[in-house]
């Protein structure tokens, strides 16, 4: 058994398999950014998701989730997390209501020739942002998805309108009143 830290469309229970159990989690020392580029030469698309960093401040942390999976599963993980590093961090150093069978806890971050921030040859689809939200929403309630909104940088960067047809492969449905609650929320940040 292993663990992961998901901070991003991970925190959304549609976006991972049936099996994976997860919690709720805090990392401190950490922050997320809207700075990883991903280039699909495939579809020619490219646009920019999440990655984390430590951060400058010991005091700044961001919620997530820990997933546990069996190691057989890492490979299928590490290809959806491509272009990023896999590196380990105590578990110690998460904040979760759970006893976790492992030492160690896995966390994804941008390779340093894919960070840098969104802008218009690679934007931040929004059909991403609505599955970040939505799951954030569902796990941590209101006040945890406005706690995703502020500790998140980059907000700034270019934003595509995918919703009518999305890029996200994982992208998922929202009804009228997600949408209008989230573009307000995203105003607020802009």
């Amino acid at each position: 058994m292993i663990a992961y830290f998901g901070y991003g469309s991970l925190v959304n229970r549609e976006t991972r398999p049936v099996l994976e159990e997860a919690f709720r989690a805090r990392l401190t020392g950490w922050e997320r950014h809207w700075a990883h580029r991903v280039s699909d030469d495939a579809t020619a698309r490219h646009c920019t998701s999440l990655s984390a960093r430590p951060a400058a401040t010991a005091a700044t942390a961001i919620d997530g989730v820990v997933v546990l999976i069996e190691e057989s599963e890492l490979p299928s993980l590490d290809l959806r997390e491509s272009g990023y590093f896999r590196q380990t961090i105590p578990a110690a150093a998460f904040d979760i209501e759970a006893d976790l069978p492992v030492e160690e806890v896995a966390i994804y971050q941008s390779l340093p020739e894919n960070f840098a921030p969104a802008n218009e040859d690679f934007p931040i689809l929004q059909s991403y942002i609505d599955c970040v939200m939505a799951g954030y929403a569902r796990l941590f309630d209101t006040h945890g998805l406005n706690e995703f909104m502020r500790t998140t940088i980059g907000w700034s960067g270019d934003i595509l309108n995918d919703r009518a047809q999305p890029h996200y492969p994982r992208a998922v449905s929202l009804s009228d009143a997600q949408k209008t609650e989230y573009e307000l929320l995203m105003k607020q940040y802009r």
